[in-house]
């Protein structure tokens, strides 16, 4: 059986926002995205519509060295390779481009991240935060990293998944993908 890999990526911008998320929980990295490919082309998740402000949020694709990130030079991350079924490929792809479809209805669960403080989760439709959003489009596929459901799923549960396969730590702009060279 072929295999293909996604990418989780798990980041910290310093921003005040997160900051702010970094003292309630202590963790290196306080977001995560999901990435189709090593290069982080088609990097996604939920988080800030405008780099400038934290709200609203919603579905994003983040580019590397555009947007968020861009505004925040100093951003640290850890990469992850996940390796899935072609079958699990292609059905996460398929739950993100449901998400792209309807892009414009997405917003930042709010609520839900207040219940995953209290320990609650809070499903909305339409409303996800970001490892709300990743554990959900994983458990489509079929894949459970954590044993919690999504809305009890925080950024920092994705460190302790075996599963995956720590390919860079450091400054997020500075990551170059593998050569492709042949």
């Amino acid at each position: 059986m072929r295999t293909k890999s996604i990418y989780i990526v798990l980041s910290n911008t310093f921003s005040w926002t997160t900051r702010v998320i970094g003292l309630y929980t202590r963790a290196p990295y306080n977001h995560v995205s999901i990435a189709l490919d090593e290069h982080l082309h088609e990097m996604y998740s939920f988080g800030r519509l405008y780099p400038e402000w934290a709200l609203p949020g919603g579905f994003v694709q983040e580019k590397q060295r555009e947007g968020t990130f861009a505004r925040y030079k100093n951003t640290i991350c850890a990469i992850y390779r996940l390796p899935v079924s072609e079958q699990q490929y292609t059905a996460i792809r398929a739950t993100i481009a449901e998400f792209q479809k309807e892009q414009s209805n997405y917003n930042f669960n709010l609520i839900g991240f207040a219940g995953l403080a209290a320990g609650m989760p809070i499903e909305r439709r339409y409303a996800y935060f970001c490892s709300q959003f990743v554990a959900t489009v994983l458990t489509r596929a079929g894949i459970r990293l954590v044993d919690k459901p999504p809305g009890l799923v925080k950024p920092s549960d994705f460190l302790d998944c075996q599963q995956l396969t720590l390919i860079y730590e450091g400054k997020l702009a500075d990551y170059e993908a593998p050569s492709l060279a042949t």
